[in-house]
């Protein structure tokens, strides 16, 4: 491989570091992170089991909630690597956050001249491994890819010369926008085409693109690339389309009761994560320092990036800012994830920060690394603390695991305090994305035991040997249900029970398993076997994590733990019901 910081090797080396920290968290499934993916990976399944690529379906029912690209996306996954493979629903992440990665290299190479390989390669380090891009990138829904989505377009605005030259390079950001609105919304296709408006009007280019009927068209391709994903449905599916996509999800969106301060604390607190510091720093150099002759006569060299190409790229970044921050701020329906999209826009002004100021504001840099390192320290040692108070854990929680996470941490913190002693910008840099590494190796096993105690008394059942299909309870059509994520956790297929009558016709070939996950629909259930005597059940608890409502009698649950020294107050009960017809039953 070449030498880091020259030519591919750099960001070869990214790539590497990418995939060590994703991929062997997505070929299992980690303690999930958000809620909403429950929706979009039962709707993908139920799309394969009706054998439509277009068609959107809950519950049996017709029923729109996003965009089809993240679907047929999904679907395609479950091709390639299985049904039930986790791979199958995280993939196309990982291969977003590498065309990401390669793309801002490619945006900061070439305005750097080839002299800063620092730089083009932190901008990239921080937008894949930014604490809102692993979360997102290990969970079936479209924030990810979104986040790559507006890396690749701002690349492509950016790279794409004045006038002719840079006709080319247009038409494919037009492309990347429309393919964009097709992953949750058409909004953000808008919103993109916005940022590129209000981006030529601040460099001066407006007049010369709107004057060339190229560009024209390029537009009409990219309005065309994203219409051309939903035509199916608003074709062959139109009445239910209209109804639950354009009226409800588009125009429909009520109020969720978020105040702004509400949606801009979660890109700070966790989704900017670990680097919060550097953005800080930059921040504070942003207002404090100013160019002297000697740094204007440097960055005007022929082999580092000069003070217009400087001013380009922040344009650029405050224009891919702009608009999609102000939309979903001024939109009663908010929400931290919705802003997430303009992390790599974020990550853009902190590296063009960092290599105009790095030669005055060495120190100020210095204390940004040391700020991260005592942060993730802090963790380190709070991790260490519960992991000594809590042993021994469960078999779940393996042997390694414990080992796994405290190294991870405390390397990523050992090497943040060599990276803020570097003095050369190339070695910090590969300190920081090794630091990165070293805490996503740390966090990942984490989030795979975790979720291994949620797999572990249903996996002990063998439920593939009872039938060959496990059906989840949701009597009353919940939204948030887990039918399609079960597929997942379990390894095999899940589907939707709907009815006690359903349940009926199910048993008449054979064995069947059901997941409960509340005792309403177990008393149902209950009250399906007394007036069915010919059915034998078996009643088996299941104990789940708890992610709300945590307090017990007023105090707060971390306290009740530590105290007790014990996880159950984390826990909650669901059932795994076996029911078979009494001329199977079993002893």
């Amino acid at each position: 491989m070449a030498q880091f910081g020259t030519g591919w090797g750099g960001i070869g080396l990214v790539l590497v570091f990418i995939l060590l920290a994703y991929l062997p968290v997505m070929l299992r499934l980690p303690l999930r992170s958000t809620g909403d993916e429950k929706v979009y990976i039962a709707q993908a399944i139920e799309m394969a089991q009706n054998g439509t690529w277009y068609r959107q379906s809950l519950f049996g029912d017709a029923n729109y909630y996003k965009g089809p690209l993240y679907y047929l996306l999904m679907r395609i996954g479950m091709h390639l690597f299985g049904a039930t493979a986790p791979l199958a629903i995280t993939y196309m992440n990982l291969l977003a956050f590498m065309l990401a990665a390669v793309a801002l290299w490619q945006l900061l190479r070439r305005f750097d001249g080839g002299g800063d390989r620092a730089t083009e390669l932190l901008v990239p380090g921080l937008v894949v491994f930014a604490g809102g891009s692993y979360a997102h990138a290990l969970a079936g829904q479209m924030e990810a890819m979104l986040i790559a989505a507006y890396a690749v377009f701002m690349a492509l605005l950016g790279l794409a010369p004045r006038g002719a030259a840079g006709d080319k390079g247009r038409l494919l950001a037009m492309l990347v926008a429309g393919l964009a609105g097709q992953l949750k919304s058409p909004v953000h296709s808008v919103l993109l085409g916005l940022s590129a408006l209000l981006f030529w009007a601040c460099t001066s280019e407006l007049k010369t693109i709107v004057k060339r009927p190229v560009n024209w068209l390029a537009a009409v391709l990219g309005v065309a690339a994203c219409g051309l994903g939903y035509a199916p449905a608003l074709i062959f599916d139109r009445s239910a389309f209209v109804a639950s996509y354009i009226e409800r999800e588009t125009f429909g969106k009520i109020a969720n009761g978020v105040s702004i301060s509400d949606a801009v604390w979660p890109l700070i607190s966790s989704h900017i994560m670990p680097w919060l510091p550097l953005l800080l720093a930059a921040l504070w150099i942003a207002c404090r320092y100013k160019l002297g002759p000697e740094q204007r006569q440097r960055l005007n060299s022929v082999d580092q990036l000069d003070l217009n190409a400087a001013k380009r790229l922040l344009w650029l970044s405050l224009c891919m800012t702009l608009p999609t921050v102000s939309f979903f701020l001024i939109h009663p329906s908010r929400s931290g994830i919705y802003i997430l999209p303009v992390l790599p826009a974020v990550a853009l002004a902190v590296g063009v920060a960092w290599h105009l100021a790095r030669p005055r504001a060495r120190r100020a840099f210095a204390i940004a690394f040391s700020g991260m390192a005592i942060l993730i320290a802090l963790i380190a040692a709070a991790m260490t603390l519960i992991i000594t108070r809590f042993s021994p854990f469960p078999p779940w929680w393996g042997a390694s695991t414990s080992a796994l996470i405290l190294g991870g941490l405390w390397l990523s913190a050992l090497v943040l305090v060599s990276a803020a002693l570097t003095a050369s910008p190339r070695w910090q840099v590969l300190q920081l994305l090794a630091a990165f590494l070293a805490l996503y190796t740390g966090i990942g096993p984490a989030l795979v035991a975790l979720e291994a105690h949620e797999e572990a008394d249903a996996r002990s059942l063998h439920l593939d040997a009872v039938t060959a299909v496990v059906h989840h309870a949701n009597l009353n059509k919940y939204l948030w249900s887990e039918t399609g994520l079960q597929s997942f956790m379990l390894g095999m297929p899940t589907s939707g029970l709907y009815s006690l009558s359903q349940l009926e016709s199910i048993l008449d070939g054979g064995p069947v398993a059901v997941t409960v996950p509340d005792p309403e629909q177990l008393a149902a259930i209950d009250d399906f076997r007394t007036k069915h005597p010919q059915v034998t059940v078996r009643v088996h608890p299941w104990r789940r994590w708890r992610m709300q409502h945590l307090e017990s009698d007023g105090e707060a649950a971390w306290l009740t733990a530590w105290r007790t020294r014990s996880l159950a107050i984390f826990e909650r009960d669901e059932w795994i019901v076996v029911l078979r017809p009494i001329s199977t039953a079993k002893i």
